[in-house]
């Protein structure tokens, strides 16, 4: 599971954004034309550099899991109505005592994870 604690670690900066124009075909400029239309509102509502990349974090662990750590925990979904209705609960420290049901994502390496998409655009026309 990727949740957002991971995901807003990937942002795509200017300088990112730079570097995947830079590949010069049409895929990578292509990607770059869609994160900009993100890049804004990202900066107005959460004062990030850039747009996070939710979706690419799955896709860049089917291409290189090693660039992500994962901890093993019992996680579910608030099914109660209310404020936290469809919120995944995570038992970090294994309170509940239930057993682990799902490996989540607790860090990536945003330079490997980069250097992964550029190499990847750079490979298609």
């Amino acid at each position: 599971m990727f949740g957002l604690n991971v995901t807003h670690q990937v942002i795509v900066t200017n300088e990112e954004a730079r570097k995947l124009r830079e590949i010069g075909n049409e895929t990578a400029a292509a990607f770059d034309e869609m994160l900009s239309a993100f890049h804004k509102p990202y900066q107005e509502r959460y004062g990030f550099e850039g747009a996070a990349l939710h979706d690419p974090c799955t896709v860049a662990y089917l291409l290189d899991p090693g660039i992500f750590s994962f901890r093993s925990m019992n996680v579910n979904v608030d099914t109660n109505s209310g404020i936290s209705y469809g919120r995944t609960v995570h038992d970090i420290w294994g309170l509940t005592k239930e057993p682990q049901n799902t490996n989540v994502a607790v860090s990536v390496s945003p330079h490997e994870f980069f250097t992964l998409m550029r190499n990847r655009f750079a490979r298609l026309k």
